[in-house]
């Protein structure tokens, strides 16, 4: 009969195999994960936890590579959420904050102008 390759006991029940090796369902609980981001299964071990605006989440560290951080509030956001403003990245809120405030100093200057 073969082994759990985590706790090394007679696999009776539900199995998973994963890299060759096969776990049984209490270890494979215990020892595993999905990538809150592409779905792959990853050891709990190796998951990096991001913040995906104000929730925490477990990624795989290829996926952890996608996030970065708003230049402004430090939150965490991936990628794709972050805007790209002279050459710096700020979530969604600070970009428009930012740019409220920049239309407000172009009103002001125009009305000195006038």
């Amino acid at each position: 009969m073969e082994e759990c390759a985590g706790c090394g006991e007679e696999l009776a029940g539900e199995s998973t195999e994963y890299n060759d090796d096969v776990y049984c369902a209490d270890c494979w609980e215990n020892n595993f994960s999905l990538c809150e981001d592409c779905d792959e299964v990853v050891a709990k071990d190796d998951l990096e936890y991001v913040a995906r605006g104000s929730v925490s989440v477990a990624v795989c560290s290829i996926c952890a590579k996608q996030y970065g951080s708003c230049t402004d509030c430090n939150e965490s956001y991936h990628e794709n959420d972050l805007i790209v403003h002279n050459g710096e990245r700020y979530c969604e809120d600070c970009h428009n904050n930012a740019h409220d405030d920049e239309d407000e100093d172009e009103d002001e200057d125009e009305k000195e102008k006038i």
